[in-house]
């Protein structure tokens, strides 16, 4: 399933976002990475382009017009749910990541454009 993503308010960001850091981990083109320390209110694109090797994905607009920072965002459902995670439970989300916080990318997999798996 792709999905589209909407625009996620600032104010929908927990409280503690505004000037603290946090630990989020996620999985970048297949590789773990945990970004420590960082404002949980980052930009996604921000964080992929400058704390790891991927400089594909763009920030242009900044505005989620243009095209230049869409990644794929792919999440299972929530750990409580029972049984073994199928192909069919994946739900993979085309976003813009100049919009995205990264506080909400916590424990999913990003794929950008210099994911050669894919191609």
């Amino acid at each position: 399933r792709l999905e589209r993503d909407s625009f996620v308010p600032q104010e929908l960001a927990p409280a503690f976002c505004a000037g603290s850091s946090a630990d989020v981990s996620m999985y970048v083109n297949g590789e773990k990475i945990t970004f420590s320390g960082i404002d949980p209110s980052t930009p996604l694109v921000s964080a992929i382009r400058d704390y790891t090797r991927f400089t594909g994905t763009k920030l242009s607009c900044g505005e989620g017009g243009c095209g230049a920072c869409v990644v794929v965002l792919s999440s299972t459902p929530p750990s409580n749910a029972t049984g073994p995670i199928r192909e069919n439970d994946i739900t993979h989300s085309q976003v813009n990541s100049c919009l995205r916080p990264i506080f909400l990318c916590d424990g999913m997999s990003v794929t950008t454009s210099e994911d050669r798996k894919s191609t």
